[in-house]
Formats: C-alpha cells, structure tokens, sequence
C-alpha cells in the first residue's frame, strides 16, 4: 500500500472485516487488548496479532507488530478507527403502572472530539510584548499576529532542528549585539529597514538560528529578507522566554482552529438546520458533539452526521508525520446522494492532512462492488490514486489462464465470431475452433465448445456443493449458459430456436425477452443474476474481476439463486 493514496478492502459481509478494524481500534500505547467479543469463536484461547511491514523511501522492509505484551506500530504510525456510532435505545417508564415499559428509539451516541481541551496560556504571543527591545526603533517591527494564529506555522517553527539553542548564551550575544545596533537608529521604519539592510543583513544570515526560521517564514509568506528576520526575532525570543509557554499557546490555537473547521463543516453538511440542531460544546473540559434523536433524520443523514462526527475526532487525535486511517463500512448503507457527500468530506480531510506535511493511509471496508467508487469524489476511479484489495483471495485456474485469457481475447479477429456466440452464451451446436484457439494460446481441448461446457459445468457442479477449490470464473460461466439454456428449452419451433441463438446474439437479457415474447417463463433471479454474469465475461483493464466475482459469488443469497437453475441434462 502507498501513503496518501485511497485504499478499499473488499470482502462479502461476514468475513471479518469489522473485527479487523475492531483489532486496531483495540491497540493500545503499550499493547494490544482485544475484548473476548472480538475474538475468533469468543474464545480467549485464540490470541490475537497484528503484524504491519513498511518501508520508508527505498530502505530495507521493517516489520512491527501488536499483541498482548508488545506495541511497536504505535512507535511508528498514528492509527484511527471509523465505524457507526447509531445504536439502539431502550428507555423505560413505570411511573403511573405496575408494568415496566420500554420505548425504543436509535440514538447517535455523543462523540467527544477532545478529552482535554488545552487551557488557555496566561500570555498571548504578539508584536506588542517585543516593542521595548527596540527602543525608538520599535515601530519597524512587522506584526506577528498571522503567524501567531496560523497552527500549521507554529507546528513547523517548533518541529526546526535545533530550536532548542536559542536557549543559549553565546546565540543571544550575537542576536542583541545586533538589535542593540538597530535601537540607536533614528528615522522612519522604512529608512531603518533600510539601514538594516545595508549594514546587518550578512549578519544576520550568519546565525543559523535566525536564517532557519527566516526561511521557514519564506515557506508562508513573500516578505522583504528583513521583515523575515525581524519576525524571525520576535519568535525566537518567545521561545528564549517562556519556551513553555509557546508550545501551550501552539496547543490552543491548533484547538480553535480544528473547533472552528468542525463547526462549519457540521453546519455546510446539515442541510435542514430548522428542525435538525446539531451542537458543538465545551463540557467539563471537554469538547463533545451532540446530536438529536436518529429518528428525526433521514438514514443517510444519520450516518452522513456521525461519519463528519468521527472525522473530526480523527483529526484531533491523529499525531505524527504517519498514520492508518480505517473506515469500517460507513459508506455502505448511505444513499448516492450522502455518499457522494461522504466521500468529498473524507478527501478534504485527507487533504487537510497531507498540506500539514504528513502521511496518511486511508483504509475503507467495504463489501460493495468497487466499481461504485470509480467516479466518485474520492477520485477512485484514478488509478494513480487509489487501488482496490480483494480480501478474500482465492486461487484458481482461470487467474493465470484459461477462462481469463479467453476474455481478454475475445474481441481478436479470429475469435470474436466464435468465442461470444459458442463459448459464452449457449449455442446448441458444438463449435470447433481447436487451431484457432492454439494459435492465441488457448487450451486446445478447449476450443470444441462442448468441451468447454463441460469443464465449466463440472465447476458449476462443484461451486453448488460448496467445494473449497472452485474454479469460481467457470462456475459463472456456467451460470450463464445454464439460464439461456433453460429459456431455450422452452421454444418448440426450429425457427424460434434459431432466432434465439443466432439473432438474439448481443446479450442473454435480449434472449430471455424474446422467450417472455413468446410465452415463456423466465424466473426472476435469472435476470438478476445478469449483474454476476455479465461483469466476468468483459475484460476491464486494471481491474481485477476475478475477485471481485469470487467475493460475489460467495454471498449466501447468490450462491442460493445460482443453486435453483436447472443443470442441463447434457452435462
């Protein structure tokens, strides 16, 4: 996986996904500890790891790892859990009868975005504290008050290397031999800017401990060299006086600035403000959002509001230049409309992360089909920005050849009349195209379409009895033809017969129509079963279908539809 780019796990539901995100919701400073509920089987026999192996710019794999004594990927990574907070409500009243009664309801629970807020510093950081060094030079002194509130700023003025000097001695006998130089200067603050310019500039540069934060400044704003180093100044002999200080006052004004991005993202994201009240409040310290009854709110409003809720948590408690960001299934219950908006919010988000300098690993569970994400405000459909990982692998035949092959082959000159009509839909006559299929490095046996049909019912076959080695790409073929041959099945005439194969050619639904045209019947699931079918037999570059067939095909529901299909009598 590459930082900074969107990363979507795919599985079928039940397959462990919101245990996997449980596991590193459970990781603690020092260790890992997952509650019994989490565990495989509830047994507390079954003890838990999570190993991660990274790189960093070309160095050598690093594995760290959690379980119940050790924690190292706390070391290394900021890790943050999103899963929905919408819970069930019972509250009871037994006030005025003998019989207790309970009233349910579904509640968003408060999510506290602070534990601690910060407390405020006893001393502000501004201009006006540094004025008198200067004496009747005071007034050359740019203000401060941009940088003194821009948290991003300060977090990198105090991450600069060797800060910690500007402590020392023999550094301040330089800085004030220099503003000592400056204070006896007379004239408007142009004419001693220029003065300083002329005649302390080298000087100035010559003290890696201004020229550092001067050059940090450059990085937000284009001021004159002097201005840079007069700004460097005030800042240095903030932290020279009350280093302390400083960092409380970097840590409250990170606190308003994260407190006022929350509130305007709730109130742009709440698009019924009359009746929907959703509330920001600083409570006993901390600072906690509180939401109104779930059933007041749409479904998709619900979980819009408490994914925003989380995100903002995140955001605060995210530390480090590294983390793992996992989002448990919130997107899959959310309508086109509120997904599309969920989406655009986590991209900022990423966003705002990314521009503080930092790394960051968004990680989404989910078990829709990603081909839902591909135009989508997260950009997913961008393959330079995001990757798709079916979670559950399965290794068969048709991943290295075979069926595979022939799909992507399809469409060649040779093949195309033979390969659509013959192969992948149902034809009655038993097509042979042996040399045909050798010459594109096709499987020879294959090429006479009965015996293809019988390698993939033979698969078919065995994906209804539940066998671990499915040839799952054959068994959807198989499904395929299994349906046309069943609607086929109930034309009597040679002329009907002939137009189903032959002028019906483009799509099994067109088929299926004209037997319903007829008189015909064709069950529901069959037609549903398109969605299956119809994805695996058309090749999409840089897309792996064939997990995500298999991730389908394993769904109960499906795996129940494909079981009520006639096996054709022949195979």
């Amino acid at each position: 996986m590459l930082g900074n780019k969107f990363h979507l796990l795919v599985a079928p539901n039940g397959f462990g996904k919101s245990s996997f995100a449980g596991a590193f919701s459970s990781l603690k400073p020092k260790s890992l500890k997952i509650p019994t509920s989490l565990l495989h089987k509830n047994d507390e026999a079954n003890k838990a790891r999570i190993e991660i192996t990274y790189a960093i710019d070309g160095e050598p794999d690093t594995l760290i790892f959690a379980d119940e004594e050790n924690n190292t990927i706390s070391n290394i990574f900021s890790i943050a859990v999103i899963s929905s907070k919408v819970k069930p409500h019972a509250k009871t009243n037994s006030a005025h009868s003998q019989f207790v009664k309970a009233i349910a309801s579904l509640v968003i629970e408060p999510i506290v975005l602070v534990e601690n807020i910060p407390r405020r510093p006893a001393k502000s950081i501004a201009t006006s504290n540094f004025t008198n060094t200067f004496g009747v030079s005071e007034n050359i002194l740019p203000n401060i008050q941009s940088f003194a509130e821009n948290y991003l700023w300060l977090g990198r003025f105090l991450s600069l290397p060797n800060l910690v000097r500007l402590t020392q001695k023999t550094v301040w006998k330089k800085i004030d031999a220099i503003v000592d130089d400056v204070s006896r200067q007379t004239g408007t603050a142009v004419d001693i800017c220029k003065w300083i310019e002329v005649n302390k500039l080298a000087q100035l540069r010559s003290i890696p401990e201004l020229q550092n934060i001067a050059a940090l400044i450059s990085d937000f704003s284009e001021l004159t060299e002097v201005d840079k180093f007069l700004i460097a100044y005030q800042f240095a002999k903030a932290y020279q006086e009350d280093k302390e200080n400083l960092k409380e006052w970097y840590a409250w004004i990170t606190y308003l600035n994260r407190k006022d991005r929350c509130i305007q993202l709730l109130k742009s994201a709440n698009s019924n403000p009359d009746w929907i009240e959703l509330s920001i409040k600083e409570t006993k310290s901390k600072l906690v959002v509180e939401f109104p009854l779930a059933t007041i709110m749409s479904n998709g409003q619900r979980d819009l509001f408490s994914l925003l809720a989380q995100l903002m948590k995140v955001e605060f408690q995210l530390s480090g230049t590294r983390a793992i960001l996992i989002v448990d299934e919130v997107f899959d219950y959310l309508d086109e409309c509120n997904l599309l908006a969920a989406q655009y919010y986590i991209s900022k988000f990423v966003d705002q992360f990314k521009s503080d300098g930092a790394e960051i690993f968004p990680l989404f569970l989910t078990h829709l089909d990603p081909d839902i994400f591909r135009h989508s405000a997260l950009g997913l459909g961008k393959k330079d920005i995001r990757k798709v990982h079916h979670l559950d692998k399965f290794i068969d035949s048709s991943k290295k050849a075979g069926i595979a092959k022939m799909v992507i082959l399809r469409d060649e000159t040779a093949l195309k009349p033979h390969i659509g009509k013959y192969f992948f839909h149902y034809h009655p006559d038993n097509c042979d195209q042996e040399t045909v299929f050798v010459q594109n490095g096709l499987k020879k046996a294959w090429g006479k379409s009965y015996n293809f049909y019988k390698y993939v019912f033979a698969e078919f076959k065995k994906y209804r009895e539940g066998a671990s080695d499915t040839d799952y790409v054959a068994a959807c073929v198989a499904t395929r033809i299994a349906i046309e041959k069943h609607s086929f099945d109930q034309l009597a005439e040679l002329e009907q017969r002939k137009r189903f194969t032959d002028e019906f050619n483009k799509g099994t639904s067109d088929k299926l129509d004209f037997v319903e045209s007829l008189g015909g019947m064709v069950p529901e699931s069959h037609r549903l079963l398109g969605l299956l079918y119809n994805d695996i037999l058309h090749h999409k570059p840089n897309f792996d279908y064939i997990s995500a067939i298999v991730s389908k095909m394993k769904n109960p529901a499906i795996r129940g539809m494909i079981s009520e299909i006639p096996v054709p009598k022949l195979f």
